[in-house]
């Protein structure tokens, strides 16, 4: 599964995205099989990189992609459950 976004400039900055992948997060989390998420962006795209921070993603590594050029490799595990 793929996921990508984007939010129109006029209404950027209000949290939107990250409300948006905080509600995906949760959802996937549903999924017992679901046991980690991965994304990538743009080594220049701090407002996603910040968004994924947001959600709790971490820098797992960078790749060079020949379309998209230097990107940053991110992953969330799942969390561990309550006993």
């Amino acid at each position: 599964l793929t996921l990508g976004y984007g939010v129109a400039p006029a209404h950027q900055g209000r949290g939107l995205a990250s409300a948006a992948l905080a509600a995906f997060v949760q959802w996937a989390w549903t999924d017992p099989r679901v046991r980690m998420l991965k994304a990538e962006t743009a080594v220049a795209n701090l407002p996603s990189q910040a968004v994924l921070r947001r959600n709790g993603f971490c820098v797992a590594g960078q790749r060079m992609d020949a379309e998209d050029g230097a990107l940053l490799c991110w992953q969330l595990g799942r969390p561990p459950t309550a006993p």
